[in-house]
């Protein structure tokens, strides 16, 4: 048997690698194709900086205007090989976020929950404040009907 069915998922394991066999189409599939149109597109960043860096400082000595040149001739081409990825693999289709950035969703539900959190406790912090107030004019009821200050109603009473 050349392929082992491990896995009720999509993901199959070859006997003579143990290499997983992804489904096309399939969830793996496109995580896997993310992760590596992540990977190519770091790539033409660092070349696009060391191109970059190349051409600033052509004039200054010990820069190489061959290796900028090598620099500028290898973005062109991870350039290329990204676009055919991204075309081929359906991955240009969706946004792709660098791996350290977190997604808009994701993002969000954490000033969601912050909001929240920061509502509930002035919420908090309000509720015990009215009992506060509460247990102070309970007090002063308390006081006035044992014979302390007056309440406002005795006091209005005298006059």
């Amino acid at each position: 048997m050349d392929l082992i069915d491990t896995n009720p998922g999509k993901i199959r394991y070859s006997d003579q690698y143990s290499m997983p066999i992804i489904e096309p189409g399939s969830i793996q599939e496109v995580k896997m194709n993310m992760q590596l149109a992540q990977r190519q597109l770091q790539s033409v960043q660092e070349l696009a900086r060391r191109a970059i860096a190349g051409i600033e400082n052509a004039y200054r000595p010990g820069t190489s205007a061959a290796q900028t040149t090598a620099d500028l001739a290898s973005l062109k081409d991870t350039l290329r090989v990204l676009l055919d990825f991204l075309k081929q693999t359906g991955v240009g289709d969706l946004p792709l976020l660098p791996a350290n950035v977190q997604p808009p969703q994701e993002q969000q539900m954490q000033e969601l929950e912050a909001a929240t959190k920061k509502l509930f406790e002035r919420q908090k912090r309000l509720q015990d404040s009215a009992a506060v107030v509460v247990n102070i004019m309970n007090s002063q009821v308390q006081g006035a009907s044992q014979g302390g200050e007056p309440s406002h109603s005795q006091h209005s009473q005298r006059r």
